[in-house]
């Protein structure tokens, strides 16, 4: 059972299941100003109904078939800032509930936190911890395994690492594909103009994350909210 169906109190259906990534640069690197700017966040939803009818349907398929995989993966969509994220996870609670996973979901998740509550959290490690502003499942003292912050109480944000147990590199590698290269200490920020492999290397990272998902649920034959 999801986080989301143990604090609903109504049986909401899950009406989108996306994959996201964000970039960010550290602009004055080696000064006292440093700071962090997220420069472009991509997300693809999964095409979970038509997954559920494949596994619903008893008919013979191949986990490892990356096209089939890739089937169930909606087109990219990026936003440039995580406020414009956040606006967009909030505007999809008319469709039902919202599962969200991000690989390594401390790190995404703290930006989320800066926008949504004004400031990171700290965890304390424990199963289940509810605290002011969030309910969280915890695999340590700093990384959470899902998530529902009181501001987004419709989205539930969870860790595709903890479910996977892999890198996005060594998944990609798994799946006969690779990590693009990038230049990291280039800086981007929001309101630049990017390149196409910016684009490209913030979405391959996204695709590799949601095929480890959907295989999952094909081996399991259950549905990814379970």
């Amino acid at each position: 059972m999801s986080l989301l169906d143990r604090l609903s109190k109504d049986e909401i259906p899950v009406g989108n299941i996306l994959v996201i990534d964000l970039e960010n640069a550290v602009i004055n690197k080696y000064t006292d100003d440093r700071v962090s700017e997220v420069y472009i966040v991509g997300c693809r939803k999964i095409k979970h109904e038509l997954l559920y009818e494949l596994i619903g349907s008893g008919k013979e398929y191949d986990v490892n078939d990356i096209e089939l995989l890739d089937s169930f993966l909606d087109e990219p969509i990026f936003f440039r800032t995580v406020k414009e994220l956040v606006e967009y996870l909030d505007s999809l609670s008319i469709e039902g509930n919202t599962i969200v996973y991000a690989h390594n979901l401390d790190y995404e998740l703290d930006y989320i936190l800066k926008e949504t509550l004004g400031s990171s959290i700290e965890y304390k490690k424990g199963k289940d911890v509810t605290k002011s502003g969030y309910t969280a499942i915890l695999r340590s003292n700093h990384a959470p395994i899902s998530i529902i912050l009181d501001k987004l109480p419709t989205v539930e944000f969870r860790c595709s690492y903890a479910l996977t147990g892999y890198s996005i590199s060594t998944l990609a590698k798994m799946q006969g594909d690779e990590k693009l290269k990038y230049d990291y200490e280039k800086i981007r920020r929001a309101t630049d103009k990017l390149e196409e492999l910016d684009y490209k290397y913030n979405d391959k990272d996204i695709v590799v994350s949601g095929r480890a998902i959907i295989q999952k649920a094909l081996m399991r034959k259950q549905k990814i909210e379970n």
